[in-house]
């Protein structure tokens, strides 16, 4: 395990944190907005330019995924590139990244999801004309807000091992494929 390659796990750790930040905080917003403003999104003119403002974030982060090679390489040019992690490999390192983020969100907000199901189970045994005049008024934002990065937790923890391969597999082919600097 080198350094540059610990810097990549690090740089799409960031950008995987961005991505899920994002999408838990602005996708239940831009569809309540949907719902305010009718069946189209666009029907006012600045939910066009919020739109574009997420759409940027996303790229945002996914250019960061894209680019940690080449940013890494930036960054630990002229640097002692050999660092001892003993038998831990780049497989490991995503895995440990990927289980840790999971883990993370799950259980930051396994607490919110699991009052927000008590919250709604309650509301649903009132009865069904009480609880649609209720449930009219829980504002899905506040409760997608809680699941969305809960469920994200869950996949990440899942689906950790088979993804730190195919991230790791990716990386050593665009690695033989980029130019190396000097590494002295």
């Amino acid at each position: 395990m080198n350094l540059q390659s610990l810097v990549v796990v690090i740089l799409r750790l960031a950008a995987l944190k961005f991505l899920v930040t994002t999408v838990a905080t602005f996708l239940p917003q831009l569809i309540v907005s949907g719902q305010t403003f009718g069946s189209s999104p666009f029907a006012e003119p600045y939910s066009f330019v919020y739109i574009l403002f997420i759409a940027a974030l996303i790229t945002g982060a996914f250019m960061l995924w894209s680019l940690a090679l080449l940013i890494a390489q930036r960054i630990t040019s002229g640097l002692q590139h050999e660092l001892s992690f003993g038998a831990l490999s780049r497989v490991d390192c995503y895995s440990i990244a990927f289980l840790g983020v999971g883990a993370w969100l799950v259980a930051v907000y396994f607490s919110q999801v699991l009052n927000w199901s008590h919250y709604l189970f309650r509301l649903a045994a009132v009865g069904e004309a009480a609880g649609e005049e209720s449930f009219s008024q829980v504002n899905g934002y506040d409760v997608s807000n809680s699941v969305i990065p809960f469920l994200i937790g869950i996949i990440l923890f899942l689906n950790a091992r088979k993804w730190a391969h195919r991230v790791a597999e990716r990386d050593e082919r665009t690695e033989k494929l980029l130019p190396q600097q000097n590494q002295t």
